[in-house]
């Protein structure tokens, strides 16, 4: 039996409920732990504290916080499946044609600020996280005022911060995978142009770049998320995300918890 501790905090910020999951969790008999990790405090709620330090193979959902906090503070494994071969650093050179920005630049933020620029630019941080939202940026436009304008905030950005710059692509839609071993277990869609769109199942052709990736003699981590945009010229592999942190959408919930906990033991 595979223990799952679920993170509502998340589910609540985002006005849904994480109850779903815990209840196909428990409806495929394994323990599921509720709990919400609070990011101010960065402290679990304390009837959660035995069951990390059971030292029992288990499974982590919930915030990006709540994971690295886990994983910070107990020796997790896999737990929330966490891998630095997640950045696209390191998997889009991998994967090459099959991924949307396979002309990527990497520059630091001071290079980047450097480099004159003539042509539209797209560009985000190059080993994910939320500092730096990605953002399609016009030559002459300031990156500091084109992100406040866009995204509200603008962080304080270290020079050597290293950012993934690409030439733009128009995306149509947007799916969202679960990779579990060597197959591509379940599929939403969660946008159509940059209307959100939550409905099981995926075109064919999006699912043939899953199972590509699936099956790829390059892998990041046993479970992880992949997702999968639609542009004029077909589906591309846009991002790869931590299945611990990464939302599920209208996914099949069951398949998914049947097809992930067994990798809870290894």
């Amino acid at each position: 039996m595979t223990l799952w501790i679920v993170d509502q905090q998340p589910a609540r910020n985002l006005g849904l409920t994480g109850e779903p999951l815990v209840d196909v969790i428990r409806g495929c008999g394994h323990e599921a732990i509720e709990t919400r990790f609070d990011p101010a405090k960065q402290h679990l709620a304390p009837e959660a504290i035995p069951y990390f330090d059971s030292g029992r193979p288990l499974i982590v959902t919930g915030s990006v916080g709540f994971a690295s906090w886990a994983h910070t503070h107990w020796p997790l494994r896999p737990g929330a499946f966490c891998s630095e071969r997640l950045e696209a650093r390191h998997w889009l050179p991998a994967y090459g044609v099959l991924t949307l920005n396979a002309d990527a630049q990497w520059l630091t933020y001071g290079e980047f600020l450097m480099r004159p620029r003539t042509e539209p630019v797209f560009i985000k941080p190059a080993g994910g996280g939320k500092l730096l939202s990605g953002l399609l940026l016009e030559p002459g436009t300031n990156l500091q005022d084109a992100h406040f304008s866009r995204h509200r905030r603008w962080p304080t950005i270290p020079e050597d911060f290293l950012l993934l710059v690409a030439s733009p692509r128009e995306i149509l839609g947007e799916w969202r995978f679960v990779i579990v071993g060597e197959q591509a277990i379940a599929a939403s869609q969660y946008k159509w142009g940059e209307t959100l769109v939550f409905e099981r199942g995926a075109p064919q052709e999006a699912w043939a770049v899953a199972r590509a990736i699936a099956v790829h003699t390059w892998r990041p981590t046993e479970v992880f998320v992949v997702d999968i945009a639609q542009t004029s010229e077909g589906y591309f592999v846009l991002e790869l995300n931590t299945f611990g942190t990464a939302g599920l959408y209208a996914c099949d919930l069951e398949d998914i918890v049947r097809a992930v906990a067994p990798y809870a033991a290894e």
